[in-house]
């Protein structure tokens, strides 16, 4: 009984008036713990950086129409993310805020393990860019040492060397860099090969018209 029973009410208008989805936003955070609550935070805040459309401070408390539902049944992958699922359909929405009241029994049994669970499944099924990131971080550390190399040329020229060190050093981070920039570019197909295989609607279609 967290969830205010009461802004079923508000849900129930926002519907009338033509809302296909209606998310409960917490007013505020209740007796959860600070950590719980920087995790929240944290996962918001991920999410929007890395392009995932969500709506914050939702805690899977809505209602939603039969056309949504049916909607729904089009969307075959196995790991459904139901928060950025909805956000991403394109439907109209509407937001009720509600205040979250303290645990009137029980204990919780949503450990640390679920929620990070809960956020590596945003994550993943709704962005590639940590994919792109292990790309983008092979440029640069390609980059860095063929920057290095030049330094290094230019230091020798001068007689300013320490023996032994560029014929070490310098190869590593090179082949290193072009490695992982290498998966990076693997990692960029396996990307669209996960979006393809989730089998997605191209489009959804909010009316038929006959």
């Amino acid at each position: 009984m967290q969830q205010d029973e009461r802004a079923i009410y508000g849900f129930l208008d926002k519907y009338r008036d033509g809302a296909d989805i209606v998310y409960g936003i917490r007013r505020n955070d209740g007796a959860l713990p600070f950590s719980k609550r920087l995790f929240s935070s944290v996962f918001y805040k991920l999410m929007s950086t890395m392009g995932a459309k969500v709506v914050k401070d939702h805690p899977d408390y809505r209602l939603v129409s039969a056309k949504v539902l049916d909607t729904l049944a089009d969307y075959k992958e196995v790991n459904v993310f139901l928060r950025g699922i909805f956000a991403n359909m394109g439907f109209r929405s509407e937001v009720v805020y509600f205040d979250l009241h303290d645990r009137l029994a029980g204990e919780t049994h949503y450990s640390w393990a679920k929620m990070i669970g809960l956020g590596l499944d945003g994550v993943t099924s709704f962005s590639v860019a940590p994919l792109r990131m292990i790309a983008i971080g092979g440029v640069l550390i390609t980059l860095g040492a063929l920057a290095i190399s030049v330094f290094i040329v230019f230091s020798a020229l001068r007689g300013d060397v320490v023996p032994g060190w560029a014929s070490t050093v310098l190869p590593i981070y090179v082949l290193g860099g072009l490695q992982i920039m290498t998966i990076g570019l693997v990692a960029e197909y396996i990307g669209k090969i996960y979006s393809e295989v989730k089998q997605r609607p191209r489009f959804i279609s909010e009316q038929e018209l006959t």
